[in-house]
Formats: structure tokens, C-alpha cells, sequence
């Protein structure tokens, strides 16, 4: 019967054959799909071979005309995919026949676009083992490893698949909204690493964090199978990265852990894979080695854990941004929060607020001048309301990857920090201004939007915010209400923007981390009793933070008299200083300064970090002498005090609704004084209320006893 069955152009098996089982098999492989997917001529002759959807995709586009049309009369593709349980697709190119196309290159080029869009949509959305084949450099988010991904990369997976799931990335029209590719180093790899090199009772231990640096790079040992993968990866993107922390414990929602451990940005240009291999490799050990640094140890000492429950995960992501010249850098980086804390009609606090910069994120995590916008009420820019409101507030410098710089040369060498600062007639000359820039016209005292003019650049984001340049409110607001919503409480995220694309690419819009707002709960019905002035330290109708503080019994103040803007940073010194003799005393205190605390701009504030304060229970902010200093809401160090819960006053006014008795402080008796700096204690406590809801803070006297 085989000779009838191959006239009939049929299978034949001989069920007595001794290979039945074996021949069986090569049937079910050849005939049902199972097997590779072997584009054949109508005479047989194999001339090309497809194991996944990738390579289907790389074959379509060069096998010969003759083998698709073959492949299409026969519903070979749809069958193929079929056995994968690509229903999908397979249901997609079943009704279609080869006559339906005008030519085999719109037959063929069909075929690629659809294959090509499902991988990208089947992408999105999922957190895979990490594989080259599958890998795509632009949409895909992967992971090495087996263990928890950590705190951000939970957030990135969650953006992920809201942008997948909700089809956000094609609602608003020449915008591509995304999660750039990423790779994520599981906790079980810091694990590993750690036991190799045998560092973890060393870190654990050690004080001297250029000690804990130094050996951590020192480590020679990876695990091998990481660097096997981490080579993959290299091989697909050659673009500049980001290395971040993804720990256990950041980004949770009870305790965000809000820019205590580090990121590195590298160029990845390097013809050399070995070469970028081994920077990408001193990046991870810097930020495994800034788990414990003494920042994050002081850090933990004001929470529940221990060191030792926290473990490291990495993110090694795609930079969002453009490169101009021997500079990289997205044109817009922010933070937008769904719960604005400073409200100012007509807002309200669940409309939000954003906060944008030009340049690299660094200007606005870490405090620096960023334009402050509603997402529903983008032209009421309450900062640029005057010619020299606008001129004091607005960003003159702004932040870019030095693209030609190297992150570490030597063993014995402390890391470079590639990221620079620039003017802005470096961003004009970039063209990354012209979105994003007005002009200060000293002959008219007045402010222009665009920078079509003469005159002085100031970023106020004018064209975008008031031309509708490009619609950034709307994408955030979207985001804030599908964040909100998914996280079932309010949410952060940050986003960087690259505006200079390629003509007739879409712009892009990239979603970088997204994490819950520990917002404070009510605590009971607050009442503040009638009383004179003289009894008060400080009070203030802008405050964060809910509660009664009846046991602090310490003032840290800085002297407003002595304070000198050029020596902010000998002030955070002497800030830390008493700040690490209370924590050991196991005292907290209320800590009293002038200027925005923690400015990334000395000239701003008090550049002091989350470590240097941690122990303060209370922070009152104070306006300078000359000028008010807005409050950052979009710093990672403002996230950490409304996420401990801080009280939390700003002082910019003198009237009898909002002062600082600075008097009262001078004549206060310290223990111990530095140049700028007082240290009070009183033996009667300090009493102090703050109640967000009804906006208003109150410091009393010591001998307050109502």
C-alpha cells in the first residue's frame, strides 16, 4: 500500500515496523507542526528553517517568493503556530489567501508586520526568563535569576502591564508610551555573590564605606551563569544604561525606601564586549556594595528591619534620551505624585502635581529648580506669576551622560560619576530647548515663551504647558488615575520624555518607576487651644503630617542670623554630627532651618541627605531673609518624610498665622553649639500638633502644659 499512498501524495506507516514509534514521531514533527517550521519550494527543496517566532520572522524576509506562496495555499503557517498554541495569530492569517494580495511582497511583508506586532504585544505586559532569541531591545522586560525582582521592578512590571493590558501606548497619536527594555538581576544572584566572596558578614559589619566600595569591586567572582546571559544581553543593546537598585524593601508600600541606594549610568559604547562587560559587572557590584553604606544602615535604624532582611535586585535598563555629540540625555525628565500636598485654588489635592526638568532626572529627585505644574491645571504656573519670580525659580543648568566618559579605569580607582552638569546654551545649541525654553528680555523686564528672541533662556516648559506642544498633562493624569486605581492607594511615578526623535518617528514617553505614596493617616480629632503668641515657637498653615508629639524634648536649630548660603555644606556637616549623638541617645528632636531642606542647589537650602536628619521627628522649613523658597515636592527626600510620617512645617510668612519665634531660640540656652548650629534640650517636653486636614502646625513652648 506505500506505493498507492505516495500517488495519493499521502503519510504511510507500517503499524509491524520495529521503528513504528520513532516514525510516528517524525510524522507528527513533519505534518502537525510540531517541529521546526521548513520553508520548502514546490519541489521540495528546503531552503529555509524557522524554531520560534523570531527566526519565522528573520526566514520571511528572504526566502524566495515561490516558498511563501507554497507555504500560504496550504495554511502551513496558520497550522504551525497552531501547535504552539499561537491562536491568535494562527486565527488571524487562517481567512486570509495568497489572491488576496496585489503582489508576493505585500503577501509577505503582511506576514512579517503581524508576527512582528504580536512578539511586541505578547512582550508587554509579562516579566520572562530572560532569552536571547526572545529578548526585543525595545519593549521587552526580562529576569536572570530566580529569586524576588524587588521593589522597583515590581513597580516597572505593574506599569508594564497596565500599558499592555489598557492598549495605552497608542492612545494619544505620534506618542510611543513604553517601559523601556530592562533586564532584572533577581535577589538569589546578590545572594550568590555575596556568599562567593564571602562579604557578608564584612559588610554587615564595616563602618568605612570606601572599605565596603574597595572590596566589593575587588570580588572577582560572578556567577558564571549571570555573565553568560548579561553577554547575551550586551550583544542586543549597545545603547547607553541605567543600573538600578531594586531592593526588597524599596518601593513597598508602607516603607518606600526612596533613593537611599545608588544608580549608575554607563555609555555601553565601547567596541570592545568585554570591555562593556566589565563596566556593566563594577556597576552591579556598586550598587550591591550600597546596601551597606552607612546611609542605608543609618536608614534602616529609624524602621522595623534588620540589614539582614534586605537583599539586592538590579535593574539594567535602556536610557531614555538622544545623543548630542559627546552628550546623552532625554529633553524631559519628572515625578508626578496623584496626591498634591500644597494645593493652591483652584487645585485640589487628588488632581496631582508634576514637577519637570530639562535634562537627566538628577534635577528633580534631588531638589533642584524644576517647573511645578497640576496635570488638570497646566498654564496655573503659581511660580512664574512675576518677571522676577520666573528668573529666580526657573532651571538654568540641567544634567546629560557624558557619552565619551569611562565609569571605572583602574582597580585602585573610586568610580566616576559620568553624569554631568551643562548651561543651557549647550541645550539651545542641542535643540533641546526649543519645547521647553522662554526668554528673559532685561530691556522690557518681561518674560517671552519659545526662544524665537533675543535675550536671556530660562526653562519654564511654556510652549508645551500652554501651546500644547505635546501633551504631557493628559498622559500623566491618565497615569495617575490608572496608577491610583491599580495600586488602590496614591501613587509616584517617575517618566523621562525624548522629543528628539528621528523625523516621522513617533515621540517617546517612557514610564521608569511607579510606586505608592504612604500618605498618613488622621490621627483622631486634633484641637488647638486658644493661645498667645508668646507661647509658641512656631506655627504654620502649611504642614504635612497628622498627630501629637508629646515626647520630644530637643531642638536642632540653625542660627538664621549666623546661616551663610555659601557655607550650607559645612552646615549639614554639623547637622549630621548632632543628628548621629541623638540616634545613638535614642532621642528624636525637632529640627528648625532656613531654605529647602535637602536641596540638590546649596544656594536653595541645606543640602543635607536623608541620613544626615533621621532622627528629627519634626522639620520646620523657613523661608530665607531676602525671599520664600518653595517647598520640592518632587525629591526623593521629600518622598521619605511623607513616607515616615514626619510632621512637617513650612514657614514663609511672618504674620500671626505662620512665624518662627527666632528670638526666643537665640536666647535659649544650648548644650552644644557649632558655628552655624544650636543644640537645645528642655526638661519639659515640647509639645507639638499638626493637623494636614485642617492646614495647620503648632510648635508650643516648653512650659506649655495645656
Amino acid at each position: 500500500m506505500k506505493e498507492v499512498a505516495e500517488e495519493l501524495g499521502v503519510s504511510f506507516l507500517v503499524k509491524n515496523s520495529p521503528k513504528l514509534l520513532d516514525e510516528l514521531k517524525k510524522f507528527l514533527i513533519n505534518h502537525f507542526g510540531f517541529g521546526d517550521f521548513v520553508f520548502r519550494t514546490r519541489d521540495g527543496e528546503e531552503v529555509g528553517r524557522a524554531s520560534n517566532l523570531k527566526t519565522l520572522e528573520e526566514q520571511l524576509a528572504i526566502v524566495p517568493d515561490e516558498s511563501i506562496l507554497f507555504h500560504s495555499e496550504r495554511n502551513h503557517f496558520s497550522n504551525w503556530l497552531k501547535a504552539r498554541t499561537e491562536f491568535w495569530l494562527a486565527k488571524h492569517f487562517r481567512p486570509k489567501k495568497a489572491e488576496d494580495y496585489q503582489s508576493v511582497m505585500e503577501l509577505r511583508n503582511d506576514l512579517i508586520h503581524n508576527i512582528h506586532h504580536y512578539q511586541e504585544m505578547m512582550q508587554r505586559g509579562i516579566i520572562t526568563e530572560f532569552n536571547r532569541e526572545n529578548f526585543d531591545p525595545k519593549n521587552s522586560f526580562a529576569r536572570i535569576g530566580s529569586g524576588s525582582l524587588g521593589g522597583k521592578a515590581r513597580g516597572l512590571g505593574f506599569m508594564n502591564s497596565l500599558i499592555s493590558n489598557f492598549d495605552i501606548s497608542n492612545m494619544f497619536p505620534g506618542v510611543d508610551i513604553y517601559v523601556p527594555s530592562a533586564v532584572v538581576l533577581a535577589t538569589d544572584v546578590f545572594d550568590e555573590y555575596l556568599e562567593e566572596n564571602d562579604l557578608f558578614d564584612f559588610a554587615i559589619n564595616e563602618t568605612n564605606d570606601d572599605e565596603i566600595i574597595s572590596r566589593f569591586l575587588l570580588a572577582e567572582k560572578f556567577p558564571s551563569d549571570v555573565i553568560l546571559k548579561l553577554i547575551e544581553f550586551l550583544s542586543l543593546i549597545k545603547e547607553p544604561l541605567a543600573i538600578r537598585s531594586s531592593s526588597l524593601l524599596e518601593d513597598s508600600q508602607f516603607q518606600p525606601f526612596a533613593g537611599v541606594y545608588q544608580t549608575y549610568m554607563i555609555p555601553n559604547n565601547d567596541p570592545d564586549l568585554d570591555a562593556r562587560l566589565d563596566e556593566l559587572l563594577q556597576t552591579i557590584r556598586l550598587v550591591y556594595a550600597s546596601t551597606f553604606l552607612q546611609k542605608a544602615k543609618d536608614y534602616l535604624k529609624v524602621t522595623s528591619y534588620r540589614l539582614e532582611e534586605e537583599k539586592m535586585g538590579v535593574i539594567i535598563q535602556k536610557l531614555v534620551g538622544a545623543k548630542h555629540e559627546n552628550r546623552f540625555y532625554p529633553d524631559i525628565s519628572g515625578v508626578a505624585k496623584s496626591h498634591n500636598f500644597y494645593p493652591i485654588p483652584p487645585q485640589k489635592a487628588d488632581d496631582g502635581i508634576a514637577l519637570v526638568a530639562l535634562g537627566l532626572g538628577k534635577t528633580v529627585v534631588e531638589g533642584g529648580n524644576t517647573v511645578r505644574f497640576c496635570p488638570k491645571y497646566p498654564k496655573h504656573l503659581i511660580q512664574f506669576y512675576s518677571t522676577s519670580d520666573t528668573i529666580q525659580n526657573a532651571q538654568q543648568e540641567f544634567y546629560a551622560l557624558n557619552y565619551e566618559g569611562k565609569l571605572y579605569t583602574g582597580q585602585n580607582e573610586i568610580p566616576n560619576c559620568l553624569v554631568e552638569k551643562y548651561p543651557l546654551s549647550i541645550a539651545e545649541k542641542d535643540q533641546t530647548l526649543n519645547l521647553l525654553g522662554s526668554t528673559y528680555s532685561p530691556e522690557n523686564e518681561a518674560v517671552y515663551d519659545g526662544i524665537s528672541r533675543e535675550g536671556s533662556r530660562v526653562v519654564t516648559f511654556a510652549p508645551i504647558l500652554k501651546h500644547k506642544a505635546f501633551p504631557l498633562p493628559e498622559v500623566l493624569d491618565l497615569f495617575m488615575s490608572f496608577g491610583t486605581w491599580g495600586m488602590g492607594t496614591q501613587v509616584e511615578i517617575e517618566f523621562a520624555v525624548n522629543l528628539s526623535v528621528p523625523k516621522g518617528e513617533r515621540k517617546e514617553f517612557a514610564m521608569l518607576q511607579m510606586r505608592p505614596m504612604v500618605m498618613t493617616r488622621e490621627a483622631g480629632h486634633i484641637e488647638f487651644s486658644e493661645s498667645d503668641k508668646d507661647e509658641i515657637i512656631c506655627q504654620s498653615n502649611k504642614v504635612l503630617g497628622d498627630g501629637v508629639y508629646d515626647n520630644i524634648f530637643d531642638i536642632v536649630v540653625v542660627d538664621r542670623e549666623k546661616y551663610d548660603r555659601g557655607k550650607s555644606k559645612e552646615i549639614a556637616i554639623e547637622i549630621s554630627n548632632i543628628n548621629q549623638k541623638l540616634i545613638a541617645e535614642k532621642k528624636n528632636y525637632i529640627l528648625i532651618g532656613v531654605g529647602r531642606w535637602g536641596s540638590l542647589d546649596p544656594w536653595l537650602g541645606i543640602p543635607v541627605t536623608w541620613d544626615q536628619i533621621s532622627g528629627a521627628s519634626v522639620i520646620v522649613e523657613s523661608g530665607f531673609k531676602d525671599f520664600s523658597v518653595t517647598p520640592s515636592q518632587g525629591s526623593h527626600f521629600f518622598h521619605n518624610i511623607t513616607s515616615f510620617g514626619i510632621g512637617y512645617f513650612t514657614v514663609d510668612c511672618n504674620t500671626d498665622n505662620c512665624f518662627i519665634d527666632w528670638e526666643w531660640l537665640t536666647k535659649s540656652k544650648a548644650i552644644e553649639e557649632y558655628s552655624f548650629t544650636r543644640h537645645l534640650r528642655f526638661k519639659k517636653p515640647l509639645l507639638t500638633k499638626i493637623s494636614g486636614q485642617k492646614n495647620k502646625g503648632v510648635i508650643y513652648k516648653p512650659n506649655f502644659l495645656k
